[in-house]
């Protein structure tokens, strides 16, 4: 008789007018329902799982595999947040320093490049809390965003 078994034989009542085999049957049942349920067991065998990854170990070696996956930032901007560009979709998703989020299609990973590193001149100037922008400041996220875009009429929506 196991360990398990016998704890619960011995916290669990049984009357005398039920025969062992009654009581073992009983117990089992009461295991059964206490016991984890087993883990399913894998529908592929070992031979199947080894295919599948020599076939997929060319895709890692594909040299354009980086520019197909997202590109997740914090730049140093004084109105943008974060942002995050997904290039199989030309869509990038800017958070703006109000901690409100824009998504914009359409966006080409040439336009998504110049975003990120500011190619664009402010035209106005002002300060918040993350800092200050002035006229004729070079580059500018924020500057970017806009005449990427918002000047470029991007679909868009607030998230």
């Amino acid at each position: 008789m196991s360990d398990r078994i016998a704890a619960l034989t011995a916290s669990y009542y049984l009357p005398a007018s039920i025969s062992i085999s009654e009581q073992l049957d009983n117990l089992t049942a009461r295991i059964e329902l206490i016991a984890p349920t087993p883990p399913p067991q894998p529908t592929f065998t070992i031979e199947e799982l080894t295919s599948t990854i020599e076939r997929m170990m060319p895709l890692l070696d594909e040299p354009d595999l980086p520019n197909q996956l997202p590109t997740m930032g914090t730049p140093n901007s004084s109105n943008i947040s974060q942002y995050v560009y997904y290039p199989l979709q030309n869509s990038i998703i800017i958070t703006f320093s109000n901690m409100v989020d824009y998504q914009y299609w359409d966006v080409t990973p040439a336009e998504f490049q110049n975003i990120i590193d500011g190619n664009a001149t402010c035209v106005t100037k002002g300060q918040n809390q993350f800092g200050s922008w002035f006229i004729g400041k070079t580059p500018s996220v924020g500057a970017a965003v806009y005449r990427f875009l918002v000047q470029a009429n991007k679909p868009w929506r607030r998230l």
